[in-house]
């Protein structure tokens, strides 16, 4: 005998495979009922959970003013299940564009800072400036915030200095392989001494037959840092990559204020 509906239980189960994070949004549009199930799928309850908690030690003026006095493997354990359930945003920006170097507001993509050093950034404003070529008479400007920053190190940035997110910046979804940039990069760096850092990293070695990287990481007053050798095995060990939430947590030296939307990427 026919059935007209699947077992709910057997469309749940169906799910735990099916579901992917940049699938959710589509997936919500077919009903009400899928919907619903999507809700309650034991990913989407422990994403929403995470997500609430952090959103509201944001809000909190006590965590602010007391962040120093907890555990460090504990807003680091927080900040490790946070990149599970949103490093799949890396891959949102990779399709393919309609028309390439066209940015729009709320795009997150990497940026080349005004110190020559690629970092991710939210897309804040465009605007059309005049410009001095002989073939081009205006040029499309962005308006960048850097992803684990203040809004004091907002540049405005012309089209050739960004590109794809996590093209030259470390990805979380491509991790050893986007060690190998010969550019520098900003990332959330695990110092022993001092705790999460943000700090410059840049390509010295590649040891291709035992697939292992050697890389130095600096702060920005520095020449010199600290050298590590990483393999595919203990990268999250020593990195991170940059974003608001992870700054907010981890970075010793720093204090962000979030706004939400950039949170969400």
């Amino acid at each position: 005998m026919l059935i007209k509906s699947i077992p709910s239980d057997v469309e749940l189960y169906i799910l735990e495979f099916l579901i992917m994070p940049l699938d959710i949004k589509r997936l919500k549009k077919v009903s009400r009922s899928v919907e619903n199930m999507i809700n309650n799928t034991k990913y989407i309850i422990e994403k929403n959970r995470i997500t609430n908690q952090i959103l509201m030690m944001n809000e909190d003026n006590q965590f602010q003013m007391n962040e120093h006095n907890i555990d460090p493997l504990l807003l680091n354990s927080l900040a490790d299940s946070w990149n599970k359930f949103y490093k799949w945003s890396w891959i949102t920006p990779t399709k393919e564009k309609v028309i390439n170097d066209y940015w729009t507001v709320g795009e997150f993509v990497d940026v080349l800072d005004k110190i020559e050093v690629w970092g991710p950034a939210y897309i804040k404003d465009v605007k059309i400036e005049p410009y001095g070529d002989d073939f081009i008479e205006t040029r499309r400007m962005y308006n960048v915030e850097f992803l684990g920053w203040s809004n004091n190190f907002d540049e405005w940035v012309p089209c050739d200095k960004i590109a794809k997110l996590g093209t030259k910046t470390f990805n979380p979804l491509k991790s050893f392989e986007s060690l190998h940039h010969e550019h520098n990069f900003w990332v959330l760096f695990n110092n022993p001494e001092e705790g999460w850092k943000v700090s410059i990293c840049n390509l010295i070695t590649k040891y291709e037959k035992e697939k292992k990287i050697k890389i130095n990481l600096r702060n920005f007053h520095n020449s010199y840092g600290k050298e590590i050798t990483l393999d595919e095995t203990n990268i999250f060990n020593h990195l991170k990559p940059i974003t608001n939430i992870s700054a907010f947590l981890c970075a010793t030296e720093k204090s962000l204020e979030l706004e939400n939307k950039k949170i969400l990427m």
